[in-house]
C-alpha cells in the first residue's frame, strides 16, 4: 500500500504540479503496475477524471468514475483504485 499523495509531490517531473501553501493541484495518468492498486493518504483529496475511466473501491463501496465525475477521498481511508484509461486530476491539501 503507498501514500498516493505522498507519491505525487515527490514526483513533479512525472506529475505536473501546482502547489500554493499547503495546497496542491496536479494532473496524471496513473501508471497502474496491476489490474488494483492498494492506497491511502494523510490528506483529503479531490479525484476529477478528465478522460477516459476510473474505479476507486473502499470498504464502503465501488465507485466508478468517468470524465467530469469527481469524488472525494478523505484522509487516512484506505482506497483501492483500478482501471485506468486516459487523464485524472488530483486537488488536496495537507
Amino acid at each position: 500500500m503507498y501514500n498516493f499523495v505522498d507519491v505525487i509531490i515527490a514526483d513533479p517531473a512525472g506529475h505536473r504540479q501546482f502547489r500554493s501553501g499547503d495546497q496542491l493541484m496536479t494532473e496524471f495518468t496513473c501508471p497502474l503496475e496491476s489490474a488494483q492498486q492498494d492506497m491511502w493518504s494523510h490528506a483529503s483529496y479531490f479525484v476529477y477524471v478528465l478522460e477516459g475511466r476510473k474505479d476507486w473501491q473502499s470498504a464502503d463501496g465501488k465507485v466508478e468514475l468517468r470524465a467530469g465525475d469527481m469524488a472525494f477521498v478523505k484522509k487516512g481511508a484506505a482506497s483501492w483504485s483500478s482501471i485506468s484509461e486516459r487523464r485524472s486530476a488530483c486537488s488536496c491539501s495537507s
